[in-house]
């Protein structure tokens, strides 16, 4: 997309060092206008990750609601698990739903490539916030999937 450098710097300079009270106030403006995948990513990437992560539901939620192409949901879910990694949400539930979410949207790509891009990043996450039995379980879906 010709805009995205430019998107990616607006919001690079608008989420840093950013305080909840901006990002609510930004996350507000996307909500009330048309839904562009770019736009959510950019909050996503730019915003700080503890932030963030305290809005996981709200993310899912916009995802799930706004964008029912599987490709522009796998990146913004590979985007939020990027961002998630650097810090997970507080309560175990947002982690758990955040998983579950993101292996149901990948079980329905058919894309080799797309469910890749996607899955380091969960199992990555699953690595750092889950068991190892969990974890052994998403890697099994993997090679169960190829």
């Amino acid at each position: 997309m010709l805009f995205e450098p430019t998107i990616d710097w607006l919001f690079s300079c608008i989420g840093h060092n950013a305080n909840k009270q901006i990002f609510v106030k930004v996350y507000e403006l996307y909500e009330q206008n048309e839904k562009k995948p770019i736009f959510l990513k950019s909050i996503i990437a730019y915003f700080p990750s503890e932030i963030v992560a305290s809005a996981t539901t709200a993310m899912m939620n916009s995802i799930k609601e706004h964008y029912p192409d599987i490709k522009d949901r796998l990146i913004l879910i590979k985007e939020l698990g990027l961002t998630l990694i650097r810090s997970p949400p507080k309560k175990n539930q947002p982690k758990l739903d955040f998983l579950n979410f993101g292996w149901e949207m990948m079980n329905k790509s058919n894309a080799p490539d797309q469910y890749m891009d996607c899955a380091i990043v969960l199992v990555e996450f699953a690595v750092k916030n889950l068991n190892s039995s969990s974890v052994n379980v998403f890697i099994k879906e993997i090679f169960h999937k190829f």
